[in-house]
């Protein structure tokens, strides 16, 4: 479709055609551009790239998130639920950086930095919600769920592997 197309197009939108009529005639107008002349004229093929380019983005920064949240998990003594002095109370690490992430997503609104934020927010909370639903829900049922009903446990003591593991 060229220029002077889109001159007949505004040309037939300004007449005495029915509305209904002109109604086909845009719809058909607007899927010549699209298969013709590609995103830039808001084709399809923009949205699915930008679309595809942010789950790439936010999947990476909810692994380095993720990765963090782990190694302080692993390295803090009481894991990811750290005590705080002066209320003299344990509070979950991963929440409150979900917390902090969502606080500034909406203080930077409209700018780049508000969707990384938000990013962060969302996987830190995942994480939170994850150790506290494995914590709600018990080592038993999850051993519970092991194929031929396996447990860590062999005849009341616990397997020599486990113990071996948690101790590192």
């Amino acid at each position: 479709m060229g220029a002077g197309d889109i001159v007949v197009y505004d040309s037939i939108l300004g007449s005495n055609i029915p509305r209904a009529e002109k109604s086909f005639i845009s719809r058909w107008f607007d899927q010549m551009i699209e298969r013709n002349d590609g995103p830039s004229y808001g084709g399809r093929s923009e949205g699915v790239v930008t679309t595809g380019i942010q789950a790439v983005r936010g999947s990476g920064e909810g692994m380095v998130v993720g990765g963090l949240l782990a190694a302080a998990h692993a390295a803090l003594p009481t894991g990811l639920d750290v005590h705080v002095p002066f209320i003299d109370k344990m509070v979950p690490l991963d929440a409150a950086a979900g917390i902090a992430a969502n606080v500034i997503a909406v203080g930077t609104s409209g700018r780049e930095i508000s969707r990384d934020a938000a990013n962060i927010g969302v996987a830190s909370f995942g994480v939170f919600t994850f150790r506290k639903l494995c914590d709600l829900l018990g080592e038993k049922s999850l051993n519970k769920a092991a194929p031929g009903g396996a447990t860590a446990r062999m005849h009341g003591e616990e397997d020599p592997i486990v113990a071996a593991a948690r101790a590192l």
